[in-house]
């Protein structure tokens, strides 16, 4: 899993806020005040616009005191509002003028690839004379049919893959990628080895995974231990191959042939391995980016400790 980092979250949840009343008013302009009103029910600082803007760990705590057995049509409304209207590509909330769903999210997040797995790409595509498709999907953290009043919540629609999507379900997940922990070191990918000369083929190389209990609950119900050391070995095998390939012999050699092109055998390093170097940087727009960050690092420990 990947972080979202995005800066301007906080802005994009009040316009997503705003969206959201504007496509109540339009059925009922008291309905705003009536979900005021059934929020406050259950803790007198509640509010729709806290509700629908709510952090992730706040989104926890709305959870557990609202939920019910039953609820009343005006907070079936949040729900209906994203079945009908938000999640497809052809209809909007909000008003004319600023016509808002679930692809101009997609757009306004500016993510990529799939945070939950970080191996498919789930960007927006305009088909020619066709309005703008995802390619991605939402994922409810909170599922929308047991909490139909947390349906249209910024912060409870988390980008995912259809893969991702349909795995996860309707399950519970303990962490979520929208910035509140950094998920970075929860996860670390690895491949098992005494002498990295021992690795001649793909077929000598095992992908493990390591990993913090707090994200242990992520892991099961998506399934990436599953997914990662049944299916990226390959992967994990091209970026030890290309580490193999620029041994420090034929760095030395690289450095003398071409005399004056590199100052040392750290610049040459860097360039050789700029596909791996600042992956950070790049997860959000990469797939496997954290997968090969990792290995690249071992690997790079390695090289210094030999």
């Amino acid at each position: 899993m990947i972080n979202i980092y995005e800066a301007s979250q906080e802005v994009l949840a009040l316009k997503h806020y705003d969206a959201v009343v504007q496509e109540l008013k339009k059925k009922n302009p008291r309905m705003p005040s009536t979900l005021n009103k059934w929020f406050k029910g259950f803790d007198v600082n509640y509010t729709l616009k806290h509700v629908i803007t709510a952090r992730p760990k706040d989104l926890r705590v709305i959870m557990n005191k609202c939920k019910s057995d039953k609820y009343p049509g005006y907070v079936m409304e949040l729900h209906d509002m994203y079945e009908v209207k938000f999640s497809i590509a052809s209809r909007y909330i909000g008003d004319a003028e600023n016509k808002y769903n679930a692809v101009q999210l997609m757009e306004n997040l500016g993510i990529e690839v799939c945070p939950l797995c970080n191996r498919n790409y789930i960007t927006n595509v305009k088909p020619e004379g066709r309005k703008l498709k995802r390619t991605g999907q939402l994922d409810h953290y909170h599922d929308k049919a047991t909490y139909p009043f947390l349906a249209m919540s910024f912060f409870n629609l988390v980008p995912a893959c259809y893969g991702c999507n349909h795995t996860k379900g309707s399950y519970e997940l303990e962490q979520t990628p929208y910035g509140e922990v950094d998920l970075d070191p929860l996860i670390t990918f690895k491949v098992p080895f005494n002498k990295i000369e021992d690795i001649y083929d793909k077929q000598h190389v095992k992908v493990s995974l390591d990993n913090h209990p707090s994200i242990q609950k992520n892991i099961n119900v998506l399934g990436l231990q599953d997914i990662y050391t049944k299916y990226h070995n390959k992967d994990a095998f091209s970026v030890v191959k290309t580490f193999k390939n620029y041994n420090e012999l034929s760095q030395t050699l690289m450095i003398e042939n071409f005399k004056g092109l590199f100052d040392n055998e750290d610049q040459l390093w860097n360039i050789i391995f700029s596909e791996y170097v600042g992956l950070t940087d790049k997860l959000k727009s990469t797939p496997l980016a954290k997968f090969k960050k990792d290995i690249y690092t071992q690997l790079e420990k390695y090289r210094q400790s030999s």
